[in-house]
């Protein structure tokens, strides 16, 4: 069962890079590769933020995305593939 509804999703603050944080703002990224160490469920909302490592630093900006779908490659059980969508 996937968490569809406004009643179980979760909101996810997730620390974004420059380079994924530009794409996903101009649209041409729509998929997250993460460690599966949160729960993650279709429905559940991210808050990316995007982070310079560099500075050690957070920019300010942020975006919102809901996940749509999700995926645990069988290489890889410790990972996550997810797709997003604006809110």
């Amino acid at each position: 069962m996937t968490r569809q509804d406004a009643e179980t999703w979760r909101v996810h603050r997730l620390k974004t890079w420059p380079n994924h944080f530009r794409e996903i703002l101009m649209g041409r990224k729509h998929t997250e590769f993460r460690r599966h160490d949160r729960d993650f469920q279709v429905g559940d909302i991210f808050v990316l933020r995007e982070y310079d490592p560099k500075k050690n630093e957070y920019s300010g900006r942020e975006l919102q995305r809901k996940v749509t779908y999700l995926y645990t490659p069988e290489e890889c059980p410790t990972h996550v593939v997810m797709e997003m969508e604006e809110l």
